[in-house]
């Protein structure tokens, strides 16, 4: 009896071991499992998700350029009682406004009733205009810095004017800053460039391949 007993123990023992080694083993095999695919997600790069395909009419185009272009901005003017222009006697507080509509090839100065003070809101119903306006073809116009000598560091300093020029019509142009001086230079170089443009695709169109075409130099930006 006392075998019996005895056998019977070390089998339970042994019984126990076994499941206590199996469960171990389990438990081991699943954390082993689970820190792998932890490891998989970190370190994995991720793949981007897909975009929706577009249909062709909702494809974007490559975009061209407008042929148009057109800026409009506040400007004063020296009269023309007051020319030639002079850095030592001009400034911009002995100036008159007006407003300047640059379209595609095209400049139109238009004149109102009253000067404009810089920073005043302008609305439709305290502002009138004159009938007279002039209008400027950029494809024949020359711009440039006043005064002649001016250096390169100081071309786009406010308190000094562009001059434009076209055959009998010339106009001392002061801009409120450095930037909107900068942004009108800029702007009728492109007009005046918009002519151009034009007569070279015609004479691309009817010309002979031999022909050499030179383009407009464009100036450096400037600050």
């Amino acid at each position: 009896l006392l075998d019996s007993l005895l056998q019977e123990k070390i089998e339970r023992k042994m019984l126990q071991s076994f499941f206590s080694f199996l469960l171990g083993s389990i438990l081991g095999i699943s954390s082993a499992i689970i820190l792998v695919i932890f490891l998989l997600i970190i370190l994995l790069p991720r793949t981007p998700p897909k975009q929706p395909s577009l249909s062709p009419k909702h494809k974007s185009s490559p975009t061209t350029p407008s042929p148009s272009y057109c800026m409009q901005m506040w400007v004063s003017l020296l009269p023309s009682s007051q020319m030639p222009y002079q850095p030592t006697k001009h400034c911009p507080d002995v100036t008159y406004s007006a407003r300047l509509t640059i379209t595609k090839h095209k400049l139109r100065l238009e004149y109102p009733n009253r000067n404009i003070i810089m920073g005043e809101k302008l609305t439709g119903s305290n502002l009138e205009f004159l009938v007279h306006s002039d209008t400027v073809d950029m494809g024949r116009a020359k711009v440039s810095f006043l005064p002649a000598n001016i250096s390169d560091k100081e071309q786009f300093i406010k308190k000094f004017p562009l001059l434009l020029v076209e055959a009998e019509k010339q106009f001392v142009v002061f801009c409120s800053s450095g930037r909107e001086k900068e942004d009108l230079f800029r702007a009728l170089m492109d007009s005046s460039t918009y002519v151009e443009e034009n007569r070279l695709d015609l004479l691309r169109s009817i010309s002979c391949s031999s022909c050499h075409v030179v383009g407009r130099e464009t100036q450096e930006e400037r600050r």
